[in-house]
């Protein structure tokens, strides 16, 4: 067997810096992946329902419960952080009881969120 047939027959070593390289880009895919899916969970668990009067809250469920909006103290439309591709979001600051709570309407995602709650 001549030098060239010793060559064909060796087994071929792979690069172990390019195979680290590939673990830690797969790693870092990983990562990113549940970092997305740790925010919609934060972010799934202040969705509410909401029943409306027009386009504006009458009552949302909260904690369990039905809250009535007796007032809307304010409104108003807030782009987002439009350059991460958040959508418009519309504001409503209303009352229910004794408290007073922040509610957005994600246009893009067609959900509600319960922002802010003022004692």
């Amino acid at each position: 067997m001549n030098v060239r047939e010793e060559e064909k027959h060796k087994p071929q070593l792979s690069n172990p810096e390019s195979k680290t390289s590939n673990i830690e880009s797969k790693t870092s895919n990983i990562e990113s992946k549940t970092s997305n899916i740790e925010s919609r969970a934060s972010n799934s668990e202040k969705w509410i329902m909401v029943r409306l009067r027009g386009k504006v809250p009458r009552e949302f469920f909260w904690k369990g419960r039905w809250r009535w909006v007796s007032a809307i103290e304010d409104e108003w439309v807030d782009t987002g952080e439009w350059w991460k591709g958040e959508g418009e979001k519309t504001f409503y600051r209303v009352a229910s009881g004794s408290q007073v709570y922040e509610l957005y309407h994600d246009v893009n995602e067609n959900v509600w969120v319960i922002y802010r709650v003022y004692d």
